[in-house]
């Protein structure tokens, strides 16, 4: 964050906030966001994708990136979308690939995606 000299703040967040692992968008302007990429972190956004691809909608679509970024950062994570594509087995992987308790991670591994795709491939 930096104080222009009309005493305003201005602050960037670079890249697709509406996915963002809540740990990064907490530390997003320290220098310390490249030691925290983790697959887990990859996770985490993926779960989002999939949410995305499946509904055609995008993650919290009826709020403001700033709305989003505070949502993320208090825990939040979006309501689940109406929508055929999702049934009750792809939802709860979604939520899987969220899954965080007490700062630790139980996302599932990208083996346990492929794995999962394979599954709703032929299912």
């Amino acid at each position: 964050m930096m104080l222009a000299e009309h005493n305003t703040a201005s602050h960037s967040v670079t890249g697709a906030e509406r996915c963002a692992v809540s740990e990064l968008v907490i530390i997003a302007s320290s220098a310390d966001i490249w030691n925290s990429l983790s697959w887990q972190g990859d996770m985490y956004s993926f779960g989002f994708i999939m949410s995305h691809i499946l509904s055609g909608n995008i993650p919290y679509r009826a709020l403001s990136n700033i709305q989003v970024i505070v949502a993320i950062m208090k825990g939040g994570k979006p309501p689940r979308l109406e929508d055929p594509q999702i049934s009750e087995r792809r939802w709860d992987f979604i939520q899987q690939c969220w899954l965080q308790f007490e700062g630790i991670f139980f996302r599932p591994s990208a083996d346990d995606v492929c794995k999962f795709l394979q599954y709703v491939r032929v299912n």
